[in-house]
């Protein structure tokens, strides 16, 4: 994320908007198969609604190396 993020400037709160940024540019969004907290089905229909592209099932440090699906 830090690539995709810029530094802020004074005048970029005066500037005038005429395309939103998340129209043009893709977005991921990462689906916790196994979430209790959200419903794994709820990620993937804001995922829909937002047309980004998914991640499932990947493998994370904190779980040993095991998969989350």
């Amino acid at each position: 994320m830090a690539r995709s993020q810029v530094l802020n400037a004074a005048d970029n709160f005066k500037a005038v908007i005429t395309t939103p940024a998340w129209r043009s540019k893709p977005s991921w969004m990462l689906v916790a198969a196994k979430d209790r907290t959200i419903n794994p089905e709820l990620e993937r229909w804001y995922v829909r609604r937002a047309h980004s592209r998914t991640v499932e099932g990947l493998r994370l440090a904190s779980q040993g190396g095991r998969r989350c699906n």
